[in-house]
């Protein structure tokens, strides 16, 4: 199923015999469908969260539920959508290329060269339910490998009509640079920086139940894909009295951190347990850093009131590293907010306080604020972007008098 690709003579083979769909096609929501079913049955699948979550999210139910949101306009397919999905979250090529498949494109999948465990499960399901399916409907996905070879990234580039390019702001400028198709369009995600808010008042009344299911759901946002994704909350800000977030910190951080050792259980990972401790060291030495407290697999800065926002946004380790910042109310909070974050997960805080603060915030920052639990919840708007639609164009029909 995938390809290599050595040099960009190669691209034309990949693209020949290739033909767009019509939107939310039978056959494509069918081998949709179909992965979905294998995803969830699968024994080797099964073990993997990102990969049941991936299976839930497609399946008929979510389809339908995604076709509904083309409403009542005349929508087609742009044409070609070449993918440049990240290396460090191994499932997300397969969110863009669903959504792209149903909007009717035909994708050009680009690999990373090495993925996770659970990249090479998705990969196999996929090729048995294409193997599956219509040629129709198997000649709109080709995946492919190459190196950094910006001869092979151009010549997609101009054959493009939608370019999805992940990975990070270097990864972004390097593919802007590249020659492309004057018609096509680029649907870009930068690097990104997310958190969390929590009420210390609230988590001081949780049930204990209440509080392991919080505990649970927050360690999926921070330790799965190593904290490295996007929407992985690398802050923690508390809202409350002083005395109200130390209690609370107490009372949640050692669940959270017990949480993180049992989704990431002790491994042979040295380099990134030296790149962690030498970050908590620098930590210490260059930010305002008031105390530093590691619980299981959780490694908390406690940082001064009034450290820059500037300050958290830089190069982080993940693996559970997060920062640990404490306010009186969550309009205290406003000042932490710029350009580059993106999720807020919370928990504690009233839906209206939300909605006020993100009108308060006025497209400074964050895009999406959802509850702890669902940072790496993916969803047709992301970054601020309704996938459906940068995918689609929009044809406008005017009859003619009678």
């Amino acid at each position: 199923m995938i390809r290599t690709l050595t040099t960009a003579d190669d691209v034309a083979g990949v693209l020949d015999s290739m033909a767009p769909l019509r939107p939310f096609s039978a056959e494509a929501v069918a081998l949709l469908a179909d992965v979905s079913r294998r995803l969830l049955s699968d024994a080797e699948a099964r073990r993997h969260p990102d990969l049941q979550a991936l299976g839930f999210w497609l399946r008929p139910a979510g389809l339908a539920r995604l076709g509904e949101r083309m409403g009542g306009r005349l929508l087609v397919p742009r044409g070609l959508a070449f993918h440049v999905p990240p290396a460090n979250v191994g499932t997300l090529f397969a969110y863009g290329w669903a959504l792209s498949l149903l909007a009717g494109n035909c994708n050009v999948v680009r690999l990373p060269s090495r993925g996770a465990a659970e990249q090479g499960v998705l990969l196999r399901v996929i090729g048995a339910a294409l193997e599956a399916a219509g040629a129709e409907v198997r000649q709109a996905s080709r995946f492919v490998r190459y190196g950094h070879d910006d001869a092979i990234s151009g010549a997609l580039s101009q054959a493009a009509d939608v370019r999805v390019i992940w990975g990070g702001d270097a990864t972004v400028r390097h593919f802007r640079a590249l020659p492309v198709n004057p018609r096509g369009v680029d649907v870009v995600f930068p690097d990104r920086f997310s958190w969390a808010v929590l009420a210390a008042e609230a988590v001081l009344a949780a049930e204990v139940a209440q509080l392991a299911r919080l505990a649970e759901g927050l360690a999926r946002d921070v330790f799965w894909f190593g904290q490295k994704a996007c929407s992985s909350p690398r802050l923690v800000v508390w809202c409350g009295s002083p005395e109200d977030s130390d209690r609370a910190a107490v009372r949640l951080y050692p669940l959270l951190g017990a949480e993180g050792e049992r989704l990431n259980p002790a491994e042979a990972d040295v380099g990134g347990t030296l790149a962690r401790h030498l970050f908590l060291h620098q930590a210490a030495l260059d930010m305002p850093v008031t105390a530093v407290d590691t619980t299981g697999a959780l490694a908390v800065l406690r940082l001064a009131p009034d450290v820059a926002a500037e300050a958290l946004k830089g190069p982080h380790a993940g693996g559970g590293v997060v920062y640990d910042v404490r306010v009186p109310t969550l309009a205290a909070a406003r000042r932490l907010v710029g350009p580059r974050d993106q999720t807020l997960v919370h928990f504690g805080i009233p839906t209206a306080e939300l909605e006020d603060f993100a009108r308060a915030v006025n497209g400074r920052g964050l895009d999406r604020l959802v509850p702890a639990g669902e940072a790496l919840a993916f969803d047709v708007v992301w970054d601020g972007v309704d996938l459906l639609a940068a995918f689609t164009k929009i044809v406008t029909v005017r009859g003619g008098r009678d």
